[in-house]
């Protein structure tokens, strides 16, 4: 896992931008599901690798599971890459977060999700978490609802200030 703080040199009333979580996915070392996914270098933009999943029905794929230490009054964003070739049905990116004393928030892009065949393309999805709430556990997903082959390449989470 790579941590890096990032911050804006802009105007005092930007918010800071904080990396919570980045990984560029050229290992299965981090994957927290594993059946039906394999690491693929031949697709890859600087030949390290990639994940693949081989799809034959709906399924979620975990990336990672990430305990942040201060996520009160953020922006979540939860920005990845995915491609896809033959999938009947659709892909996108998929952010769980338990907060405590309230449950779990799901934040998904389903406005455009992946489907068919498709090139890489840049996914975001985001969650506010309020003044107050408490994020224990934040879950990276995809989730892919149909069969064919969805490559996933480079995650990052990151967190900005609400104002």
């Amino acid at each position: 896992m790579v941590v890096v703080v990032l911050a804006t040199a802009c105007a005092a009333s930007k918010p800071s931008t904080q990396v919570v979580y980045s990984s560029h996915l050229t290992s299965l070392g981090e994957i927290i599901t594993r059946g039906g996914v394999t690491l693929d270098t031949s697709v890859s933009r600087d030949g390290h690798g990639v994940i693949r999943v081989d799809s034959t029905g709906p399924m979620m794929i975990q990336l990672a599971e990430i305990h942040p230490p201060d996520t009160e009054g953020v922006t979540l964003i939860y920005r990845g890459h995915l491609r896809t070739q033959n999938l009947r049905g659709r892909a996108y990116l998929e952010m769980r977060c338990d907060i405590l004393g309230n449950g779990e928030s799901v934040s998904r892009i389903l406005q455009s999700p992946v489907s068919g065949t498709s090139d890489w393309v840049s996914e975001q999805t985001q969650l506010v978490v309020e003044r107050g709430e408490h994020v224990q556990t934040i879950k990276l997903n995809v989730a892919v609802e149909g069969v064919g082959t969805v490559w996933i390449g480079p995650i990052l989470l990151s967190q900005a200030a609400v104002d």
